[in-house]
C-alpha cells in the first residue's frame, strides 16, 4: 500500500474527549477524562481515567489511572498527558498510555500521541501529530498535519494521518473542557 493516498480514499474517524480539572492550588489539581476513542468504528469502547494534575509555569502534567471498557470487559491502564507552552506561539502536547493487554480487550499494550502546534491568533492553530499503537509485532504508526479551532470550552481538530502499512485516515476530534 502506498504511503500517500488521496484524502477522499481515507476513512473518516471521530473521537470525542471530555476533560475536567479541579485545581486545588497553584501547583496541584485533579484531572479526569472520558474518551470514546473511535465513535465511527468502535462506539462501545470507552476510556475513563483520573488522577493528579501538576502545574508549572508554561506546562502541566496529568498522571492518571483507569481503564478501557468495551462490551462489559475492562483493561486497566496508566495514562500520562502533558502540555508544554514554553516557546510561545509553539505548543507541544503528549499522551502516553500503558494498557494491560491480558484482560480480553484487543487493544495495544502501549499508545503514544505527540503533537506540535503553532497558534494563529487565539482561535486557530496548525501543526503536526504522530499517533502510534504499539502491539506485539503489529505496530500502527502514523504522522500528519492537523488544524484546530479553539473555543472557550471546546477544541475542534481535523487531522490527516499518513499510516505506515495501513490506510491513511482523516480524524475529526472534539475535546470538551469543563
Amino acid at each position: 500500500m502506498p504511503l500517500l493516498a488521496s484524502a477522499e480514499d481515507a476513512p473518516t474517524h471521530f473521537r470525542l474527549l471530555i476533560h475536567d480539572t479541579e485545581q486545588f492550588n497553584e501547583y496541584v489539581g485533579l484531572a479526569g477524562w472520558v474518551v470514546v476513542p473511535n465513535i465511527t468504528t468502535q462506539p462501545s469502547q470507552w476510556l475513563v481515567v483520573a488522577g493528579p494534575k501538576f502545574f508549572q509555569e508554561n506546562c502541566w502534567w496529568e498522571i492518571m489511572s483507569g481503564a478501557i471498557i468495551q462490551d462489559g470487559a475492562a483493561a486497566p491502564l496508566l495514562d500520562v498527558r502533558a502540555d508544554f507552552s514554553v516557546f510561545k506561539p509553539l505548543n507541544f502536547w503528549v499522551n502516553l498510555e500503558w494498557i494491560d493487554p491480558t484482560q480480553g480487550i484487543k487493544t495495544s499494550s502501549f499508545y503514544s500521541y505527540f503533537e506540535g502546534n503553532y497558534s494563529l491568533l487565539k482561535t486557530f492553530s496548525v501543526g503536526f501529530e504522530t499517533e502510534n499503537v504499539h502491539q506485539s509485532g503489529d505496530d500502527i504508526l502514523s504522522i500528519g498535519p492537523h488544524i484546530g479551532m479553539h473555543l472557550s470550552a471546546m477544541n475542534l481538530i481535523v487531522a490527516y494521518q499518513l499510516h505506515y502499512r495501513e490506510s491513511n485516515v482523516v480524524w475529526l476530534r472534539a475535546v470538551l473542557n469543563f
